[in-house]
C-alpha cells in the first residue's frame, strides 16, 4: 500500500471517530498517530475541545466503538494525556518467555515481580506482587484468566527462590494448575478437595498469626507466601454450610491482616459480585478483569464497565492499587509446553534455595483410631471421646514450635483451662515431650505403633 493510499486511510479514521464523538456532545480533536506493531493497533492522541470532559469520552467511547465495529477501540491516559486505540485485528504477540529474557523484567528491583503484558503504547508491564498486594481475577471462561494464573506463579518461582516466596495452590475442580505439582515453592501439595483445602487456610492463618507476634527484622527474614485459590466461587459453594462459615471467616480474616504478615491471597472467578464471593472483598487491593459477559460484571470488578467491550484471548483491564481508572493490557502468553519446560527447569535449579525458614503445611494426620474414639483402648480418660475440630489445628501448630506450655495454647487459641488438659493430650500422644519441646518424629512413630496395633 502506498504512502498516499494509507494517510487517506487515516485521514477518514480520524474523521469518522471525532464524527461520532461529535453525535454525543464530545469534541475532540486527533492531533497524532502512531503504530504500534506490538498490539498490531494505532494510537491517538486527544485533545479535548473547550467544555468537553474527560469522563464524558470515557462514557462515550462504548457507543462509538458499536458504531465503528471495532473490537479495540480503548481510550487510556498515559502521563496524563489522553489517548484512543483501535484495532480491527487485535494483537496477541505477548509471549510470557520474551518478558522473562527482557531487560525490564532481569532488571526489575520489584521484590516479587509480576509479567503482566503489554500497554496499547507497548510498553512492557512488570508490577510487583508486594506493590499489588491482594488480587483479583475476574472473567469469563476462555477469557484468559486461567492463563493470567499460570504467568503470575511463573513471574514468581523463575525470579526468586523457595527461601524467598512460598505458593499454597488452591486448584479444586477447575484443573488448569496442576503443572506446578512438586515444584519446591510449593508448602503443601496443591489442593484438589475440601477437606484438605479447611485443613490448610486453618494452616495458613495460623501462621499469619504466629507471624503478626514477630518483630519486624525476624519477618522480613521469612519467605512471602502467596495463596492462590482457582475457581473461588464454585469451591467455596461446594462446601457444607458449617465448612464454608469458616472459610468465609478465614479468608476474610486473610484479607484483612495477611499483609502484614507477607502474605498475599489471588482469588480467581467468573462472578466477582460479593454476595457470590460471601467474603470481605473490600480488602482486595489490585483487580484484573478479562472479557465478561454483562457490564454489571465488570462494575463488580473494577467499578467501572468496559470488560464486557474486551476482545477477549488475553485482553485485561487492570486496576492497581491506588489507581481509579483501569489501564489495558494484552495479558502474557505461553504454551502449555513452554510452561513445562519452565517449571522443569525451577525444579531442577531451585532446590539450591530451599531454606529451613520455608513455610511448610504438614500433612492433616488422623489424631484418633475409631477404636480410640470408641473407647476400646486403654488410652487414658482425658483421651477418650474427644473428637475435637481444634485438636487437629492445636497439633499442626504445635508442632512448628520449639518449646510449649500450657499457657502458649491458651494465648494462641483463646482458651482456658482446657488448655491443662490439652498438654496432657498431647504429652500422652507423644507431641510433645516431658521438657515441652515438640517431637515430630516421635509423634509420627507413635501414630504408626497405633495403627499397626488396630
Amino acid at each position: 500500500m502506498s504512502k498516499k493510499r494509507y494517510r487517506k486511510i487515516i485521514k477518514n479514521i480520524v474523521k469518522n471517530i471525532q464524527n461520532n464523538f461529535g453525535c454525543h456532545n464530545v469534541g475532540i480533536t486527533l492531533t497524532r498517530w502512531e503504530r504500534i506493531p506490538q498490539n498490531n493497533c494505532l494510537v491517538f492522541h486527544v485533545q479535548l475541545c473547550p467544555g468537553t470532559k474527560r469522563d464524558a469520552l470515557f462514557k462515550s467511547a462504548p457507543d462509538v466503538q458499536t458504531t465503528l465495529h471495532l473490537p479495540l477501540f480503548q481510550p487510556f491516559v498515559e502521563k496524563g494525556e489522553i489517548y484512543i486505540a483501535i484495532s480491527a485485528n487485535p494483537s496477541q504477540n505477548s509471549e510470557l518467555l520474551n518478558m522473562f529474557v527482557s531487560e525490564p523484567f532481569k532488571n526489575s528491583n520489584a521484590a516479587f515481580p509480576v509479567a503482566l503484558g503489554y500497554n496499547l503504547l507497548g510498553k512492557m508491564i512488570v508490577d510487583d506482587l508486594q506493590q499489588m498486594g491482594h488480587i483479583m481475577y475476574a472473567g469469563a471462561t476462555r477469557s484468559g484468566k486461567s492463563t493470567g494464573l499460570i504467568c503470575l506463579i511463573l513471574s514468581l518461582i523463575v525470579k526468586r527462590q523457595p527461601s524467598e516466596v512460598n505458593l499454597v495452590i488452591f486448584d479444586i475442580g477447575a484443573n488448569t494448575l496442576g503443572c506446578f505439582e512438586d515444584i519446591p515453592h510449593l508448602s503443601h501439595a496443591i489442593v484438589k478437595d475440601n477437606n484438605t483445602a479447611i485443613h490448610v487456610i486453618r494452616s495458613v492463618v495460623n501462621e499469619m498469626n504466629r507471624r503478626c507476634d514477630l518483630d519486624r527484622n525476624t519477618l522480613e527474614e521469612l519467605p512471602a507466601v502467596v495463596c492462590i485459590i482457582d475457581e473461588f466461587i464454585s469451591f467455596i459453594e461446594s462446601l457444607e454450610s458449617e465448612l464454608q462459615d469458616e472459610l468465609e471467616k478465614g479468608i476474610s480474616n486473610l484479607l484483612r491482616r495477611g499483609l502484614k504478615a507477607k502474605i498475599y491471597i489471588v482469588l480467581a472467578t467468573q462472578d466477582p459480585r460479593k454476595r457470590s464471593l460471601k467474603v470481605d472483598v473490600d480488602n482486595v487491593t489490585s483487580r484484573i478483569a478479562f472479557k465478561v459477559a454483562k457490564y454489571q460484571t465488570s462494575l463488580a470488578i473494577i467499578n467501572c464497565p468496559g470488560a464486557e467491550k474486551l476482545p477477549g484471548n488475553g485482553a485485561m483491564l487492570y486496576q492497581p492499587r491506588g489507581y481509579s481508572d483501569p489501564i489495558y493490557i494484552q495479558g502474557a502468553y505461553i504454551t502449555p509446553d513452554e510452561t513445562n519446560y519452565l517449571v522443569e527447569n525451577v525444579k531442577a535449579v531451585a532446590q539450591n534455595g530451599m531454606s529451613e525458614k520455608k513455610f511448610i503445611i504438614p500433612d492433616e494426620v488422623p489424631l484418633m483410631t475409631s477404636a480410640f474414639l470408641n473407647g476400646d483402648t486403654c488410652f487414658p480418660s482425658v483421651c477418650k471421646n474427644e473428637a475435637d475440630p481444634l485438636m487437629a489445628e492445636i497439633v499442626v501448630w504445635v508442632l512448628r514450635q520449639e518449646h510449649m506450655s500450657a499457657e502458649k495454647i491458651k494465648s494462641q487459641f483463646r482458651i482456658g483451662n482446657r488448655a491443662n488438659i490439652i498438654m496432657d493430650r498431647l504429652n500422652f500422644m507423644g507431641i510433645i515431650s516431658e521438657n515441652m519441646q515438640t517431637s515430630h518424629e516421635k509423634f509420627c512413630h507413635d501414630q504408626l505403633r497405633i495403627f499397626r496395633k488396630k
